[in-house]
C-alpha cells in the first residue's frame, strides 16, 4: 500500500515538472514565432516597397512613341470668291404635244427621236364626219348667197324691202361663220409641231382615241440650254445679269461648261428665302433637260486667303481645330537612318480655327493660322495637345522644297 502511494507521488512529481518545462518552452516558442512573423512581414513590405519604387521609376522614365504623321506648310493663296450651287438643265422649249380636238388616230407621221420643223404634221385624226358636215354647210352657204344676190337685184326695183335683204345678209354671214368654224375643226384634226425640235418616244398608236389631255409625244427645242439654280437671298447683291457661271456633271466626266446669267427672279421665296436665277449655256451641252449639275458662281474679284488641306481640319462640336508643329521642339528621331533624309520629331499644339470658303481639296482659314505654320494632315485622331509626332513625308502633300528639307 505504501509502495503504491510512493509511485503515485513520483508520477505526480514528474507531471508537475513536465508541465513547468512545457510552460517554459511555450514562452520561447511564442518569441520564436513572433520573431519569424516580424521578419516575414518586413520582407513582404520591403519587397512591395522596392517593387513600387521600381515601377514608379519606370513610369517616370516611360515615353510614349511619337505618332507618325504627314504635314503641309500653310501658304497664302489667291482665290476667287464664289458660291457652290446645284442647278438643273432646261431646254429652250419643252412641251407634251396634245391635240385640240378629240378623235381617232388615223395616221402618225413621225418616228420617235425624229427632228421636226415648226408646222410639220405629226398626227392626223379621222375627219370624215367633219368633212361631210363641211360639204353640207357649204351647200347652205351657197343657197343663202344665191338668195341674197337675187333679193339685192329685186331691191333695186323696189320689189322687196330692204329689211328682207338685211335678214338674208345676216343669215349669209351666220352660215359662213359656221362653215369657217367647221373648216377650222378639220384643220385642228391635224396635230402640228408648234416649234422646231426633236420628238421623244410616242405615246399613241393608230386607232387610239385621244382628246385634249392625251400626251402624244414630248417635243424639245435644244437650240438654247439653260441652267436654273437658286442662291440664299443674302447673296443677291453679289450677282448680276451677265455674270459668268461654271458648271459640270459626272455624266460628262466633270467637263467644265460656261454660262451667263440671263435672268434673276425679282422676289425671294418666302419659305426658303432663296432667289431663283437662270444662266444661258454658252455652248451646246450634252445633257438632257432635268439633269443636275454642280455649278460655281464667281461672286466677286479674287482675294488672298490662308489655305490648308481640308484633311487637316478636325470638325468637332466644340469648334474646328488643327494640330500645328511646335518647330522649337524639333529633334532627330531615334528611328532616323544614316541617310541624307533623317526623320524629325516635334511637339504639336492643338489650335482652334475659324474656317471660311472651300475650293478643291482646300479650306480657307479666317483666323487661328498664319502663313508659314506647318499643320498635321494625317492621324489627328491619335494626337493630343503637346504630344510628340514623327514627321514622315515620304508621300507628302508639301510641294515647297525648303519645307521638305526642314521637316
Amino acid at each position: 500500500m505504501l509502495y503504491e502511494f510512493d509511485l503515485l507521488a513520483v508520477s505526480i512529481g514528474r507531471m508537475t515538472r513536465l508541465k513547468k518545462q512545457g510552460e517554459h518552452m511555450s514562452k520561447y516558442k511564442g518569441v520564436i514565432v513572433g520573431s519569424a512573423l516580424f521578419i516575414l512581414l518586413s520582407f513582404v513590405f520591403g519587397f512591395h516597397y522596392v517593387k513600387g519604387e521600381m515601377i514608379k521609376e519606370k513610369v517616370d522614365n516611360f515615353k510614349l512613341p511619337a505618332i507618325s504623321v504627314t504635314t503641309e506648310k500653310v501658304n497664302q493663296d489667291t482665290w476667287d470668291k464664289s458660291l457652290k450651287v446645284i442647278g438643273n438643265i432646261h431646254s429652250n422649249q419643252s412641251i407634251d404635244v396634245t391635240s385640240q380636238m378629240s378623235g381617232q388616230v388615223k395616221e402618225i407621221l413621225f418616228t420617235s427621236g425624229q427632228q421636226v420643223n415648226k408646222g410639220d404634221i405629226l398626227v392626223k385624226l379621222d375627219d370624215a364626219l367633219l368633212k361631210s358636215n363641211y360639204k353640207s354647210q357649204l351647200s347652205k352657204v351657197e343657197l343663202v348667197r344665191v338668195e341674197l344676190m337675187r333679193n339685192k337685184l329685186l331691191l333695186r326695183n323696189n320689189s322687196v324691202s330692204k329689211n328682207s335683204v338685211d335678214k338674208l345678209q345676216a343669215q349669209f354671214n351666220a352660215e359662213g361663220a359656221k362653215l369657217e368654224y367647221i373648216s377650222t375643226q378639220i384643220d385642228y384634226m391635224k396635230v402640228k409641231a408648234p416649234f422646231s425640235g426633236s420628238v421623244g418616244i410616242r405615246n399613241i398608236d393608230v386607232g387610239d382615241f385621244i382628246n385634249s389631255s392625251t400626251a402624244i409625244v414630248e417635243l424639245e427645242d435644244k437650240s438654247k440650254q439653260y441652267v436654273d439654280f437658286s442662291i440664299p437671298e443674302l447673296y443677291l447683291h453679289d450677282v448680276k445679269v451677265g455674270q459668268d457661271l461654271q458648271f459640270n456633271s459626272e455624266a460628262t466626266n466633270d467637263e467644265v461648261f460656261h454660262g451667263t446669267i440671263s435672268a434673276i427672279e425679282p422676289s425671294s421665296d418666302s419659305n426658303t428665302h432663296n432667289i431663283e436665277l437662270r444662266a444661258m449655256a454658252n455652248q451646246a451641252v450634252p445633257l438632257e433637260a432635268g439633269m443636275y449639275v454642280d455649278a460655281t458662281l464667281i461672286t466677286s474679284e479674287s482675294d488672298t486667303i490662308v489655305a490648308v488641306p481640308s484633311v487637316a481640319i478636325s470638325y468637332t462640336l466644340y469648334g474646328n481645330t488643327v494640330f500645328v508643329l511646335d518647330t522649337s521642339t524639333k529633334k532627330a528621331s531615334e528611328h532616323s537612318s544614316n541617310d541624307a533624309s533623317p526623320f524629325y520629331e516635334y511637339k504639336v499644339v492643338q489650335r482652334t480655327v475659324e474656317v471660311g470658303p472651300k475650293q478643291g481639296g482646300y479650306v480657307g482659314v479666317v483666323s487661328g493660322l498664319k502663313e508659314g505654320d506647318v499643320v498635321v494632315t494625317s492621324n489627328q485622331h491619335q494626337l493630343k495637345n503637346s504630344g510628340w509626332v514623327l514627321v514622315n513625308n515620304q508621300h507628302p502633300l508639301i510641294t515647297d522644297k525648303s519645307t521638305k528639307q526642314s521637316n
